[in-house]
């Protein structure tokens, strides 16, 4: 399957109509924003929706992220232990339900997934940012509490950024 754009994510998952999609696209040309953050401040969908669809787009095509840029969410860091984080190289960055988005350095195995899935309990989806990213975030919410000194990244605190791939 190729990579889908949120919009048509979202219009198969019956959140938006082609109408919606071309006005989001026209006022996302005037403006620059993601077309995410439109959908959701006109309305059309909810967070948990651009969610979901993010997440199908990065099943059906992997991809990379910068997390200075979108942040680590404290919430989505604790579902996973130190332990965890240092053997896969990789740390939650968003969940959502059962869904959990993490962060690799490198590319996880099948495998590893189905591993991280078990000890979690989630549904896993991966992305890769910067190995030094991956290793920095772990480092900081994952440090003795006397030690621990989270970044202040761009999105860090569960605000949801759509615009990574749009």
């Amino acid at each position: 399957m190729d990579r889908q754009r949120i919009g048509q994510e979202l219009s198969q998952m019956g959140k938006l109509t082609e109408i919606d999609i071309n006005e989001i696209l026209m006022e996302q040309r005037l403006t620059r924003r993601p077309f995410g953050e439109i959908a959701l401040r006109w309305g059309l969908c909810e967070p948990r929706h651009v969610w979901k669809a993010w997440c199908r787009q990065i099943d059906a095509r992997p991809q990379h992220v910068d997390l200075e840029a979108i942040g680590v969410d404290a919430q989505a860091a604790g579902h996973f232990t130190r332990e965890l984080a240092e053997h896969y190289g990789a740390i939650p960055i968003r969940v959502v339900d059962d869904q959990l988005l993490l962060a690799a350095g490198e590319p996880l195995a099948g495998a590893q997934v189905e591993e991280i899935r078990r000890a979690v309990g989630h549904v896993i989806h991966c992305v890769t940012a910067p190995a030094e990213q991956v290793t920095m975030a772990i480092r900081a919410y994952y440090a003795p509490a006397d030690e621990r000194r989270v970044p202040a990244l761009a999105g860090a605190g569960g605000d949801f950024r759509s615009d990574v791939l749009d």
